[in-house]
């Protein structure tokens, strides 16, 4: 990870168990934030819960013809893909009760990242 952070002992869900620790998810996909990623993270007290979600640009873009660009980039998906799924077990083993969702969405090309209590 390209940032070191040291963090207090206390579970980031034990000050309100109805905020996510929006450092502590910045912390995790930072290497994401620092390749461009965006983070949104909803903090409206109208609301139950907080939403955050990671913007991730697919390195899936458009096909190449070529079959050679078709595997590279079909590797660095694959990378991706397992980087992003590394990310969500560190917050999941951290945060416990925080419900994950993943979606695709094909103009702009974006891999979203949904945490929520």
């Amino acid at each position: 990870m390209k940032h070191i952070k040291t963090f207090e002992k206390l579970h980031p869900l034990d000050i309100n168990p109805k905020k996510i620790d929006k450092d502590y998810i910045r912390s995790v996909f930072s290497d994401f934030i620092d390749d461009g990623a965006t983070i949104e993270i909803t903090d409206d007290p109208r609301e139950d819960d907080t939403v955050c979600r990671i913007m991730i640009c697919n390195p899936l873009g458009t096909m190449q013809t070529s079959l050679d660009n078709i595997i590279k980039t079909s590797e660095k998906h694959t990378e991706t893909l397992l980087d992003i799924k590394s990310c969500v077990g560190k917050v999941r083993d951290e945060l416990p009760g925080l419900n994950v969702e993943i979606d695709y969405y094909r103009n702009p090309v974006y891999i979203i990242v949904k945490f929520s209590i």
